[in-house]
């Protein structure tokens, strides 16, 4: 199963992508820049098995992105936003390391239904462009938790490609391939 431990609520494109692949881990990476700042991501794909082979013919690349948060710290001031790599000369592996600094957009206190985890959800803007993060209750210190406040961390990087299912799976409006009136015809009484 390489179902990613949290998959985005977000979306990016991302252009001037590559795909890497390791045989002996199984493992899968892309390096790319987002489409609208031009900012370098790499991270560990989630999804590779389940990606339709059309979506690496492409020139952008939709994808979305989660670090996972190895520690997070809520600061007590202002500070400037960035992305920067934590190993400049690392190994494809280790390039999915990132340490960064942003202000919070939203977050939301969740709950890991496995191993029963307490976590935060944290949109971020760093400045460039907006990421989702999510830390360990217990991984997080500083200041209280709140819009507006800058979080310092060191993340792993992973995605998935976002694929057309991917936007009807998690669609919650009105579903207009289904008629209305077979709807409401469930309800009607026979007299």
């Amino acid at each position: 199963d390489c179902r990613p431990g949290f998959r985005a609520r977000y979306t990016q494109n991302l252009s001037d992508w590559s795909l890497f692949e390791t045989e002996a881990e199984g493992e899968a990476a892309i390096e790319g820049y987002t489409e609208k700042y031009g900012v370098k991501v790499f991270f560990q794909l989630q999804n590779l098995t389940e990606a339709a082979a059309g979506n690496f013919e492409q020139k952008k690349l939709t994808v979305g992105l989660c670090g996972l948060a190895y520690h997070a710290e809520v600061s007590a001031r202002e500070e400037k936003s960035y992305w920067k790599s934590s190993k400049a000369n690392a190994s494809k592996t280790d390039k999915t390391n990132w340490h960064l600094c942003g202000k919070v957009i939203e977050f939301n206190a969740l709950r890991n239904p496995f191993s029963g985890s307490d976590l935060y959800w944290i949109h971020l803007d760093l400045g460039n462009f907006e990421l989702e993060i999510l830390v360990n209750r217990h991984a997080l210190t500083g200041s209280d938790l709140c819009v507006g406040a800058t979080i310092k961390a060191e993340i792993w990087l992973q995605g998935h490609i976002a694929s057309r299912s991917t936007f009807y799976s998690n669609y919650e409006g009105v579903d207009w391939s289904v008629n209305p009136v077979d709807f409401w015809k469930q309800f009607k009484k026979q007299n």
